[in-house]
């Protein structure tokens, strides 16, 4: 059976496939960032984070994915209400 590969050229907004979305509703922060490569392709780093300005991020959760799905996650979230962001003020 073929193995579908996922289009290349279909990238989160982001240049680098690396970016911040908030949700104010939710106070909450989510980073993608590249975390390597690995048998099937490359990795993208999920970090949440609880966050109520002025207060620094509280990290909640970190997981590791295919490119591709952190590509679906991004515009599932992006239709979910999320908003790209930039990085939080440390």
């Amino acid at each position: 059976m073929p193995r579908l590969r996922p289009d290349s050229k279909r990238l989160p907004d982001i240049p680098g496939g690396e970016g911040w979305l908030s949700n104010e509703l939710q106070q909450q922060l989510v980073h993608f960032q590249s975390a390597g490569n690995s048998a099937d392709g490359e990795l993208i780093a999920l970090r949440t984070f609880q966050w109520k300005p002025p207060y620094p991020p509280v990290p909640l959760s970190r997981r590791r994915m295919l490119r591709h799905q952190a590509v679906d996650t991004w515009d599932t979230m992006r239709e979910a209400g999320w908003q790209r962001c930039y990085p939080p003020v440390r």
